[in-house]
């Protein structure tokens, strides 16, 4: 309805507070809908140290490309002071 006055909840914003995080693999999951955490409840104690490998390096991956934008932006902002003098 437009015009209602009321806010729309976002789609991704709807299951906000609903996912816990798993004991086993420390992903977040929706305790509502599985029974078993759908990251890390098939997969044995080797399939567990894969994914948990994995994440590690994604994580990494994410750190190092931040650090590389904070880099760009100093520089950005090097070159603005440098071109208002």
């Amino acid at each position: 309805m437009l015009g209602s006055g009321l806010p729309q909840i976002p789609p991704s914003l709807k299951n906000f507070g609903k996912k816990k995080p798993c004991r086993r693999c420390n992903l977040s999951y929706n305790h509502q809908k599985h029974t078993i955490c759908p990251h890390c409840g098939h997969l044995d104690d080797a399939g567990l140290a894969q994914l948990l490998e994995q994440r590690a390096q994604y994580q990494e991956g994410n750190k190092n490309l931040g650090a590389l934008f904070l880099i760009f932006a100093l520089l950005g902002l090097v070159i603005m002071l440098l071109a208002a003098l």
